[in-house]
């Protein structure tokens, strides 16, 4: 498994100074700021080191950044033409080879993988760089990638491949939001037809319904990463329902417990609803969300 991605994000002022900023405009006194906003969206990258990996002879670096389009015949291009060209992909990749002798001539491939998407990128070599391939790629659903790196040498017998993973970052919790609805339909499926009229599953639908079970776990915290602001311990406490439940519906697949498993599920469905109904309040308030006096229970 390759490390944890690495980010260069937008900065983000010290909690004291948000809070601090947030009373001096709610005063006035900060003329030219607006009004702090009840959340913010903070996954934007602009470059991201995905990670490290050894290829046979070699060490593979491999980072992410935003689409961009290299000098072709010494053309201009004008804001509106590049912005045509690159509204099609998600991502820049760029494949750095590493080696203790001159690297020789590769083929550089990247395949992505996630669930029934798969998709593979030839990555062309960057002149008078040494051994950096890149190109621009278009990711399909957001969540985490299996990504390989596949080198090929001169004949068959030279290729080499190199693991990472990738998380290809929500920016919208309406997407965190569809994309659980759709997993928790999926692993809803499987655990109300599993094991009936004394079936007995084999192994390899059990351990797919486990993955499914960690995806969606791994699913869960995304809406609360996308509803950072002032009111950032109030997301995290209702999160942390559907969570719990998300981690429990996950040890009843562990277990082939089908039955828990829906049961959990059904759980995890309406924390799921509660987490909406505070975030609507929310965005249709402009403000924090009120919530019960500890105790009370919420409708």
């Amino acid at each position: 498994m390759s490390p944890a991605p690495e980010r260069i994000a937008k900065p983000r002022p010290a909690p004291l100074a948000l809070a601090s900023l947030a009373a001096l405009a709610a005063l006035g006194l900060v003329s030219g700021l607006p009004a702090p906003a009840h959340h913010t969206n903070v996954m934007q990258y602009v470059f991201q080191r995905v990670g490290e990996a050894k290829a046979g002879p070699f060490d593979v670096v491999l980072t992410a950044g935003r689409p961009r389009l290299t000098a072709a015949g010494g053309k201009e291009l004008t804001p509106a033409e590049e912005h045509k060209r690159l509204e099609g992909f998600t991502h820049r990749f760029q494949a750095e080879i590493l080696s203790a002798s001159p690297v020789p001539p590769l083929r550089v491939r990247l395949r992505f993988t996630q669930e029934e998407w798969s998709r593979t990128f030839a990555l062309e070599r960057a002149a008078g760089k040494g051994a950096v391939y890149s190109a621009n790629v278009t990711l399909g659903p957001r969540g985490r990638y299996e990504v390989e790196a596949l080198l090929e040498g001169g004949s068959p017998a030279q290729s080499w491949r190199a693991s990472f993973a990738f998380d290809h970052d929500y920016e919208k919790l309406k997407d965190v939001m569809q994309a659980l609805l759709r997993s928790l339909e999926r692993l809803g499926k499987e655990a109300l037809t599993l094991g009936l009229d004394g079936e007995i599953v084999p192994p390899a639908k059990q351990a797919q319904v486990q993955g499914l079970a960690v995806r969606f776990r791994e699913l869960v915290p995304w809406a609360g990463r996308l509803r950072e602001g002032a009111g950032q311990e109030r997301y995290e406490a209702e999160v942390r329902k559907p969570l719990d439940r998300a981690k429990e519906a996950e040890a009843a697949a562990a277990r082939a417990d089908y039955a828990a498993l829906a049961a959990r599920l059904a759980d995890v469905r309406a924390a799921c609803e509660s987490c909406h109904r505070l975030f609507q309040q929310a965005d249709a308030a402009g403000r924090d969300p009120k919530l019960p006096p500890a105790g009370l229970p919420r409708r």
